[in-house]
């Protein structure tokens, strides 16, 4: 047999041709690249879901803890409101005049009038709030004030009247009222203090 081939080489040997014949490159497969760029962009899509439902939580929650401390600020300055009102300025302003009085009450002292906000401090219930203060001619002292109960104010008559600094107290006047907290008793009691236990 002839070998064609070889011929074929011995020619183009002889023709003077130097080629060499070259290797066919070998195909070169990738693993499952697309797979691979599947789960990437599977990963970027639930991380983008993640951050966003994470950005309307934290926006949700700044704005609910924003408008409680708003709330908060508003219910401070009401409170602030009615603490500053034209009633406590009143009190304060019949206080200092009740100091001036007993200041210039030739027959009594200073020091007889500390002694009477100290014990009437001890006598008077903690829910009952003492609203006023006056002094009148005769020297006798008329207190006001609010409490949730009328026992609330039996209860500071006879811890006045056991009380060797007030004599003579008596209820002037009370009543109840509706407020939105519910209903209060006003009270009025007018006594005398006695200078004797000092």
């Amino acid at each position: 047999m002839l070998d064609i081939k070889s011929t074929n080489d011995k020619e183009k040997a002889s023709s003077g041709s130097h080629e060499i014949p070259r290797p066919k490159p070998p195909k070169l497969e990738f693993p499952a690249l697309e797979a691979e760029k599947n789960y990437l962009m599977i990963f970027s899509i639930i991380a983008v879901v993640i951050v966003l439902i994470l950005g309307v939580f934290f926006s949700r929650y700044s704005s609910t803890r924003s408008e409680a401390l708003k709330t908060k600020h508003q219910q401070e300055q009401d409170l602030l409101a009615r603490l500053n009102n034209s009633s406590l300025s009143d009190l304060n302003k019949q206080i200092t005049d009740l100091d001036k009085a007993l200041a210039t009450s030739g027959s009594q002292n200073s020091a007889v009038w500390s002694a009477m906000f100290t014990d009437l401090e001890g006598v008077v219930p903690k829910d009952l709030k003492l609203t006023n203060f006056s002094l009148d001619e005769a020297n006798a002292v008329k207190i006001s004030g609010e409490s949730g109960s009328y026992s609330t104010v039996a209860k500071l008559i006879r811890s006045m009247e056991d009380s060797k600094r007030f004599s003579n107290v008596k209820l002037i006047s009370s009543s109840v009222s509706d407020t939105p907290d519910g209903s209060k008793v006003n009270f009025s009691i007018s006594l005398k203090v006695s200078t004797s236990s000092i």
